[in-house]
């Protein structure tokens, strides 16, 4: 993550608003900044993270690799950043696949001002033990199954992306 991180703006349908903010800038119910989620696929099973206790938000919760895309930089770019800079992995050459694109929900009509891409890429060659954890960010690394994943969203612990529930469901 860069300390000097610049969200460009967008409406509610993804069109430009001419506006660029520093990042964690408070918006508007109108505004949207623009983020990427990426599932990493190994055998069946998907790498996902639990926060540091000390995230301003979901501490302790568990996610899969993202973050804020950066500026004007590319979608699929800022993905391939994000995995290097959260576990080490590099998958620029994994052909990763756009699955979906969302509003993230936080559920209880909390919306989260993002619209986020959501990549998937399979990496079947790696283990734990080539994940390595970006201090202060992300710790315990685990590989697990779609219905275990499902559990940490139904158990409270899993960062309440609602649109994930289903989109597991069908998608995974």
């Amino acid at each position: 993550m860069l300390d000097n991180e610049m969200w460009v703006l967008y409406d509610k349908n993804f069109k430009p608003l001419n506006k660029i903010v520093p990042r964690y800038t408070p918006l508007s119910k109108d505004e949207y900044e623009l983020g990427v989620h990426i599932w990493i696929k190994v055998k069946g099973k998907y790498l996902i993270f639990q926060r540091s206790e000390t995230k301003r938000t979901f501490p302790g919760f568990f996610e899969m690799i993202g973050g804020g895309i950066n500026g004007y930089d590319d979608p699929l770019d800022s993905a391939i950043r994000e995995v290097k800079e959260e576990s080490g992995l590099d998958i620029k050459d994994r052909n990763p696949q756009l699955i979906f694109m969302s509003r993230v929900d936080y559920g209880n009509g909390i919306i989260y001002p993002e619209h986020t891409y959501v990549y998937m890429v399979e990496m079947n060659d790696i283990s734990i033990e080539d994940i390595e954890i970006e201090e202060g960010k992300n710790l315990n690394p685990k590989f697990l199954s779609k219905y275990e994943i499902l559990k940490l969203i139904d158990d409270g612990v899993f960062v309440p992306v609602v649109t994930y529930r289903d989109r597991i469901e069908k998608l995974f």
